[in-house]
């Protein structure tokens, strides 16, 4: 490959990553608003605590099968 379909290429994955650290961010977001709103429904909040636990473990594994911690730890090296 050339030195700027290479440029291109990295300038992409970083766009893609950014867009992906973005929307977890929002998805991570969107647990703590949807946990305020069930607790104002009546939800006994232990529940609602369990229930954004099991939410953001899940999303802390998606972060981690992307590698978009790895590739932030790589960069500051």
């Amino acid at each position: 490959m050339t030195k700027a379909k290479l440029a291109v290429k990295k300038t992409r994955q970083r766009i893609e990553l950014k867009a992906l650290a973005a929307l977890f961010i929002l998805q991570a977001f969107l647990i703590i608003v949807q946990g305020n709103f069930l607790v104002y429904q009546g939800y006994p909040p232990l529940d609602v605590v369990l229930w954004m636990l099991t939410e953001g473990t899940s999303l802390i594994m998606k972060v981690r099968r992307t590698g978009i911690v790895d590739e932030g730890k790589r960069k500051s090296k």
